[in-house]
């Protein structure tokens, strides 16, 4: 999936949980003035699957046995902080 440049900028290196790992993004989703962290894993080919954790909560709720196993499967899993939570909260 291409992100267009504008929008979407690389998060600092090491603020994910994702960073290090093969096939990792962390990013930042720049919307309406607000920058929203999003982490993103798996092929860049595979079928993407988005994440939404229930209201309040951070993309790391998620369990990582969870992520990484859809990984495995080949799916491009996108997850993401919910506004005023998390690393932008």
């Amino acid at each position: 999936m291409k992100l267009p440049p504008s929008r979407f900028a690389p998060a600092p290196k090491g603020a994910l949980s994702g960073c290090g790992r093969p096939g990792a993004a962390d990013m930042q989703i720049i919307a309406n003035g607000l920058q929203i962290e999003a982490d993103i894993q798996g092929p860049e080919q595979g079928q993407p699957i988005l994440l939404i954790m229930g209201l309040g909560m951070q993309l790391i709720g998620w369990p990582e046995e969870l992520v990484q196993m859809l990984v495995q499967r080949g799916f491009r899993v996108i997850r993401h902080d919910n506004r005023d939570v998390g690393l932008r909260g």
